[in-house]
C-alpha cells in the first residue's frame, strides 16, 4: 500500500510540473535556450557540403548522361570511371582515342561543367 501511495505521489507531482511548464511556456526539451541553434535545412545543407555530396551527385549525373554530354562519338570510345577532387578519370579504349581526347580535354571539361551547372571538373585524366 505504501508503494502505491509513493507512485501516486510521484505521478501527481509530475503532472503538476508539466502543467506549470505548459503555462509558463518552458519545456524540459526546449532548444531555444541554446546559443547556436540552426534550423534543420541549414544543418542538412552544411552536412551535405561537408561530406562532398555535391561531387557525388555530379559524378552520378556525369555517368548517367555521359553520351548526352560529350556526344555519341566520344561516348563510344570512352567512359567516366570516377571523380576525385575535381579530377575526372576517363577510361579510353584505344590509344589513338586517348591521344585525340588529350586535345579535347578543355572542351570536354567545359561541356561537363555546363551540363551539371557547377565547376566540378577541373582536369581530366585518361587511362586505358
Amino acid at each position: 500500500m505504501n508503494g502505491l501511495n509513493a507512485w501516486e505521489s510521484w505521478e501527481k507531482e509530475t503532472k503538476e510540473k508539466r502543467k506549470r511548464n505548459k503555462i509558463s511556456g518552458v519545456s524540459k526539451y526546449s532548444f531555444s535556450r541554446r546559443k547556436n541553434v540552426i534550423n534543420v535545412s541549414t544543418a542538412i545543407s552544411k552536412w551535405k557540403d561537408s561530406i562532398g555530396s555535391k561531387s557525388r551527385l555530379a559524378e552520378a549525373e556525369i555517368g548517367i548522361r555521359w553520351r548526352e554530354i560529350v556526344g555519341a562519338n566520344i561516348a563510344d570510345h570512352s567512359s567516366p570511371l570516377r571523380l576525385e577532387h575535381g579530377r575526372l578519370i576517363l577510361r579510353v579504349k584505344e590509344s589513338t582515342w586517348r591521344h585525340h581526347l588529350l586535345f579535347l580535354r578543355a572542351e570536354i571539361i567545359e561541356k561537363i561543367n555546363k551540363s551539371v551547372k557547377t565547376d566540378i571538373v577541373k582536369e581530366i585524366m585518361l587511362t586505358g
